[in-house]
């Protein structure tokens, strides 16, 4: 996809406002556009001499209201066993999703958790138990649908059913935290959210010191 302010041909006028071009069948391109001027959008590809596709215009698509099915806003601390993605929904894939990690872990249906954190300091987010062994953990500070702000802040993907990503949270904040797998449509896990506990160092008096002379 070519997308130009005006005529494409040489010498017309138009200049290329952005384009997308990949080996992918699915794409989105994100691109603001001007009230009033006129947009020339050349599809074309590589090897074939045609080929057919689906195409839309339209405005970003934007992340659902907590208490949508799949979208849980929470409090942290957080702990809650047998959760499942069964029934939540396939609402990502590559190309509406900003990039955090494989996308090939965003296979099945996704649980998206929305939570701020009380305070500033290291936290641990532990998916365990999980029924499958390929999951993963997409963590963004805001919503990570394409355009809509949120970048990706950490992530864990890995074969392993029990994992454990520490992160810096800031207060205030809001996060959104997306579960989902690589091969199966669903699975069940448990997940606990809770702030790193540092146990101080206990702090002993120690007696004023006795110089000779003065006993």
């Amino acid at each position: 996809m070519k997308l130009f302010d005006g005529c494409p041909l040489i010498s017309q006028g138009g200049n290329c406002v952005d384009r997308l071009e990949s080996s992918s069948s699915d794409k989105i391109l994100p691109v603001e556009l001007e009230a009033g001027k006129t947009y020339y959008l050349v599809i074309a590809n590589y090897y074939e001499e045609c080929f057919d596709f689906d195409l839309s215009i339209d405005v970003p698509q934007t992340c659902p209201e907590p208490g949508t099915p799949g979208w849980q806003a929470i409090s942290l601390p957080f702990s809650q066993e047998g959760i499942t993605t069964c029934g939540a929904g396939d609402d990502f894939y590559y190309a509406n999703i900003n990039s955090c990690g494989s996308a090939g872990y965003l296979a099945g249906e996704e649980l998206v958790y929305i939570f701020e954190a009380p305070v500033s300091q290291l936290y641990h987010i532990g998916l365990t138990g999980a029924t499958t062994n390929n999951t993963s953990m997409k963590l963004y500070d805001g919503c990570p649908l394409i355009s809509q702000g949120g970048n990706c802040v950490d992530r864990l993907e890995s074969s392993s059913s029990d994992k454990i990503l520490p992160v810096e949270l800031e207060a205030g904040k809001t996060y959104y935290l997306v579960i989902s797998n690589y091969y199966e449509e669903c699975f069940d896990f448990n997940l606990e959210i809770s702030p790193l506990c540092e146990t101080p160092v206990p702090v002993v008096a120690q007696p004023d010191p006795v110089c000779k002379g003065n006993a």
